[in-house]
């Protein structure tokens, strides 16, 4: 997806975050991972997503806010932070209207997808930096 900051235009790629909601670009995925520091693709960190072709609609959007209203343990900095990252991912005010959203082929042409051979490369190393993880845990305990 492309958003303006100061004239210029950027893409979000998989790992874009606000607050503990990560972009997954590749999977079409809002996740929230909460105490993550840096974004791994794995599915082992991810407690919560959201697809985002659910997100495609102001409808769509308000159902999930009443989602995330309903779980206790859901903060309004949660909340803000939904909230800004479907303000970015989506740009609402150009692109949705009340009576209907975008297309997820438009969803695909908004959000910067990695080829294969990258998403394959990061999602190995991604597994790599668990596995090492889970046997300095092991060590550890």
């Amino acid at each position: 997806m492309n958003t303006n900051i100061r004239g210029k235009r950027r893409r979000l790629a998989t790992g874009h975050r606000w607050g503990d909601w990560f972009l997954n670009a590749e999977r079409l995925l809002l996740e929230y991972r909460p105490n993550t520091d840096e974004y791994l693709d794995i599915e082992a960190g991810c407690e919560y997503y959201i697809p985002l072709q659910e997100l495609m609609s102001w409808s769509g959007y308000d159902r999930w806010l009443a989602q995330l209203r309903s779980k206790t343990w859901v903060t309004p900095k949660l909340l803000s932070d939904f909230t800004a990252a479907f303000d970015a991912i989506f740009e609402p005010e150009k692109n949705l209207t009340d009576w209907g959203g975008m297309s997820r082929s438009e969803l695909e042409r908004r959000l910067f997808r990695l080829d294969k051979e990258t998403a394959a490369m990061r999602h190995e190393y991604a597994e790599h930096v668990y596995e090492e993880k889970i046997a300095r845990e092991e060590d550890e305990g």
